[in-house]
C-alpha cells in the first residue's frame, strides 16, 4: 500500500514539472553599449507580448516563462536604435542572447536639456 502512494506521489510530481515546463523557458543575456560596457535600464521584451525585463546595473536581463518557438526580442533605450532579434526558444534549457546597442545620433538631436538657475536682483 505504501509503494502505491509513493508511485502516485512520484507521478504527481512528474506531471507538475511537465506543466511548469509547458509555460515556456528562460531567455537571458547581457546588453552592451558601443564601447563594450554593460548598459543598465535597457528594456528587453518579447514582441507581441507583455513579457519582458529591464537590464540591471551589470546589463543583465532575464525573461522567465517565454513562449516556446520562434520569438522576436525588442531592445530599446533612449538615444539608441531599437534592435529586433529573432530567437528560437526550445522546450528545454535556457536561451542566451547578448546584444550590443548602437547610438542613434538623429534621435539624440531631438532632445533638449533645459536648466534653471538662481538669479539675484
Amino acid at each position: 500500500m505504501m509503494k502505491s502512494y509513493t508511485k502516485l506521489l512520484g507521478l504527481l510530481f512528474a506531471i507538475t514539472a511537465l506543466a511548469f515546463n509547458a509555460n515556456g523557458q528562460t531567455i537571458q543575456g547581457v546588453v552592451f553599449d558601443e564601447f563594450g560596457g554593460p548598459m543598465p535600464g535597457v528594456t528587453v521584451r518579447i514582441d507581441g507580448t507583455t513579457k519582458g525585463d529591464a537590464t540591471d546595473l551589470d546589463g543583465k536581463y532575464t525573461i522567465n516563462n517565454a513562449p516556446v518557438g520562434e520569438q522576436v526580442l525588442v531592445f530599446t533605450f533612449i538615444g539608441y536604435r531599437k534592435v529586433k532579434k529573432a530567437v528560437n526558444v526550445a522546450p528545454s534549457g535556457t536561451v542566451t542572447v547578448d546584444m550590443t546597442m548602437e547610438v542613434d545620433s538623429e534621435t539624440l538631436q531631438e532632445y533638449v536639456v533645459v536648466g534653471y538657475g538662481v538669479q539675484r536682483k
